[in-house]
């Protein structure tokens, strides 16, 4: 098991849940604390396959990972002592597609819909209708939720990717 958390008592909590488990679990877990109460729980061999992807792919993926957000911690641990909604770690698959993942770039850089729209050649309706599908596909409400998640998601991605690396 891989917890990325700056919060030692998180991580002797979950490690004390997984020794106890870690025999009856299907695969090895990947815990990322993004800190704000939002973890992202998941299947270690899903970062083999992703490091090196491009992020906002990979954050779609991870996105859908995010097991339990400002609950408490005995609800969770309930779960995963019982083996209840193990599957709801395991990454659905989310595609973004080329121009989603190309649009959520250019916003997250700061750039306008009409400045993206002549970039690419195409209309400032089409931008738009490509930022709400992939806001859609992530299940977020505004470009404003994408950021901050995606920049908290992005921090903990750049240090997996070191640890991982060595």
């Amino acid at each position: 098991m891989v917890i990325l958390s700056d919060n030692s008592y998180l991580k002797v909590g979950l490690e004390t849940i997984y020794n106890s488990k870690k025999n009856k679990l299907p695969f090895d877990l990947l815990i990322l604390d993004a800190g704000n109460g939002d973890l992202y729980v998941m299947d270690f061999r899903f970062v083999n396959d992703s490091i090196g992807f491009e992020p906002i792919s990979v954050f779609a993926q991870c996105r859908n990972s995010l097991y339990f957000r400002k609950s408490d911690i005995d609800g969770w641990h309930q779960e995963i002592l019982t083996n209840r909604n193990i599957k709801k770690s395991m990454p659905v698959q989310v595609v973004l597609t080329s121009r989603e993942v190309m649009v959520m770039q250019e916003t997250l850089q700061g750039k306008h819909r009409k400045d993206i729209a002549a970039e690419a050649g195409i209309s400032d309706k089409t931008v738009s209708l490509h930022k709400m599908n992939a806001l859609r596909k992530l299940n977020m409400g505004s470009i404003a939720e994408f950021y901050s998640e995606y920049k908290r998601w992005e921090a903990l991605w750049v240090r997996l990717s070191e640890v991982y690396a060595r």
